[in-house]
């Protein structure tokens, strides 16, 4: 089965691709399997990584973007593109330095197609006919995946699994759903419930963004995807996701209704480090002792294993140096079945120079979304923007407190690139507005601005409605 399902979505990501474009096949084929099958078998490769299904369409769609003469994306390019290359190049150079040639080769092509997705958002953004299928296709699968969460919450633990064993796409099945506040916390098609929340989170921003972005964002089916996302991350039953949907919502508010919004942009990023800071500094004073651990409750315990963590990771974290471990990490005398904190984790494996290079992402990031807003992005532009930007961070403050997962990693790769791109057009459109000003006479964007009496009129433009 793992052949003929690699085989086919190979075909499928190719196909589409040669036919409307990488950014078409992002939004009719890779969305839905990130989706849904994201834990199906994948086939073993010799030299390269294994075709799982997320891999094996990002193999159609980079053969279809060769054959197509557009192996890179017709983007322009900025800071942020360039934290992602960097980042490739960062973790390829740990793995060289750490471990076999084989190692760098293999870790160099694995971040290829881990950053990819973000790349492929970029591209898709700048047509709005993709953007409207990617759109559907992801609030009609976020629709499907919240309907799987509220039975597998209530009724039915392991639902989905039990789906995808009857057609053969996966092997191991049964997890033993843990149970929280009298439901079990559902994970439907991904490998953890955290994982399910943050997904989540990230899919209901991804929904909001394209609404905003495509004027859709008032049709019934929109806002059933929205309150379906949120359902969804309420049944994970996991604080992770908590953390992300609360910060995002207030860092929102903050950006998209506050006049001084885009002025607080930059300083949201302190804010958020600062927080961070505070969690770590307060971690080595907690007694993480098992009897400490046993007799707190839900909330105490968790924290407590966050704790655990923090001080058993530290001593790495310190001596990592600039390109980590890799390979070399002592596993054993960490003594922790897990480690659930992507900075910690990462740091280890990475290095001090990847930690640099991943709060360079928030940065980049924030300095464009601050540009487009100051340059008088009108209400219809501010709240695309406000609501990309403020849960790339909420995401950033729930990575604290789990994995690296490349699931939801890779989502939050999608809406950095779709932010990306709308902070782009918004500044481009405002630039060429400018100049059409200062050479003729005052341009009206979305109606925003009145032309002055006796200048030459110009047919407003809605800066996301072209392609």
């Amino acid at each position: 089965m793992s052949i003929a399902l690699a085989l086919f979505l190979f075909s499928l990501g190719l196909g589409m691709t040669l036919w409307r474009g990488p950014g078409f096949a992002l939004a009719v084929v890779l969305m839905p399997v990130m989706m849904f099958l994201s834990r199906a078998i994948g086939l073993q490769l010799p030299s390269f990584p294994d075709a799982t299904p997320i891999v094996s369409v990002l193999y159609g769609i980079l053969v279809g973007s060769v054959a197509q003469g557009r192996f890179l994306p017709a983007i322009r390019w900025n800071a942020l593109d360039a934290v992602m290359i960097l980042l490739i190049l960062e973790v390829s150079a740990s793995a060289f330095m750490n471990g076999k040639v084989y190692t760098g080769v293999s870790r160099l092509s694995e971040q290829i197609l881990w950053v990819a997705p973000y790349f492929l958002a970029r591209r898709a953004f700048t047509s709005i006919q993709n953007r409207r299928m990617m759109l559907w296709t992801t609030a009609i699968g976020l629709m499907v995946l919240g309907l799987f969460a509220v039975v597998e919450a209530r009724f039915r633990p392991n639902l989905y699994d039990n789906v995808m064993a009857a057609f053969g796409l996966i092997s191991e099945y049964g997890y033993g759903a843990g149970y929280r506040f009298g439901l079990y916390r559902a994970r439907v098609s991904f490998d953890h419930p955290i994982s399910l929340g943050n997904c989540a989170v990230l899919l209901t921003a991804i929904v909001a963004v394209l609404g905003q972005t495509t004027g859709l964002w008032r049709h019934p089916t929109v806002r059933a995807a929205v309150a379906a996302g949120i359902v969804t991350a309420i049944v994970s039953l996991s604080f992770t996701p908590y953390a992300g949907l609360v910060s995002g919502i207030l860092a929102y508010l903050v950006f998209s209704r506050l006049r001084s919004g885009s002025t607080l942009i930059l300083p949201s990023i302190v804010v958020m480090l600062a927080l961070l800071g505070v969690m770590l500094a307060t971690s080595f004073s907690v007694d993480t002792s098992i009897e400490a651990r046993n007799a707190t409750g839900i909330f105490g315990r968790s924290y407590n294993v966050r704790a655990l963590i923090i001080q058993r990771t530290w001593p790495f974290v310190m001596s990592a140096g600039p390109l980590g471990y890799g390979e070399t990490l002592p596993v054993a005398e960490l003594e922790l079945e897990s480690v659930d904190n992507t900075y910690l984790l990462w740091t280890m494996d990475r290095g001090w120079l990847w930690l640099a290079l991943w709060l360079a992402i928030p940065v980049a990031l924030g300095s464009q979304v601050r540009k487009a807003l100051r340059m008088g992005a009108s209400a219809s532009q501010r709240y695309p923007l406000a609501a990309g930007f403020a849960f790339c961070l909420g995401t950033m403050v729930s990575m604290f407190t789990v994995w690296g997962g490349q699931i939801y990693t890779t989502f939050w790769l999608v809406l950095l690139g779709l932010t990306s791109s709308a902070a782009e057009m918004v500044i481009a459109r405002a630039a060429g507005a400018k100049a059409a000003a200062d050479g003729v006479a005052r341009v009206r964007i979305l109606g925003d601005v009145a032309p002055p009496p006796g200048a030459v009129r110009v047919r407003p433009t809605r800066v996301f409605s072209g392609s």
